[in-house]
């Protein structure tokens, strides 16, 4: 019985560790912030997949991926990209979050892309109540789109469009506020 508990343990102890060898690494966090100032689109989706995917799995990681992805919300030429941005910024959960939900307020604001701007609603959302800050500008998206649904008039499939996104800010709504439906 003795051997039994002691390759059990064992067993356990080998599959920790090869777990943590298959696990992020924090130098491939640095190769994808790397990644985020290449010309081409493809590898700064890629990058910006790769962070969230990272800072899903070991947070700390992501801390370092803040900073550019904030400003890659803002200011990149693809709405692409901007919207990934923001979507990696909802899934790493950073610890300081007020530079987060301002980017993805002003990306609300200004971005003129719909996928942007569910991509912010998304990431404001995950933040939950950490992005109280953002919930006048989320009523103001949810006018939006109520007015977006109004003009889609006849176009059913518009219309839905339309709808599933009111589905996203109200769930985005009741997330930050910390109601509970």
């Amino acid at each position: 019985m003795k051997r039994i508990a002691v390759l059990s343990v064992g067993c356990l102890l080998l599959g920790l560790v090869q777990a943590e060898a298959d696990g992020p690494k924090k130098e491939e966090i640095a190769k994808h912030i790397k990644a985020l100032t290449e010309k081409d689109e493809k590898a700064r989706l890629n990058a910006c997949k790769g962070i969230a995917e990272i800072g899903q799995l070991k947070a700390s990681y992501g801390k370092d991926a803040v900073v550019p992805l904030t400003a890659m919300v803002r200011k990149d030429d693809s709405s692409r990209v901007r919207a990934e941005a923001a979507n990696a910024l909802g899934i790493i959960d950073p610890e300081e979050s007020a530079p987060v939900v301002k980017a993805l307020m002003e990306a609300l604001k200004e971005d003129k892309d719909d996928g942007v701007h569910r991509a912010a609603v998304g990431a404001l959302g995950r933040l939950g109540t950490k992005a109280k800050d953002a919930l006048p500008t989320l009523r103001e998206e949810q006018e939006r789109v109520q007015k977006l649904i109004a003009d889609a008039g006849d176009d059913k499939a518009k219309a839905k469009r339309f709808k599933e996104q009111m589905k996203t800010i109200s769930g985005a709504i009741q997330s930050v506020s910390g109601s509970k439906k």
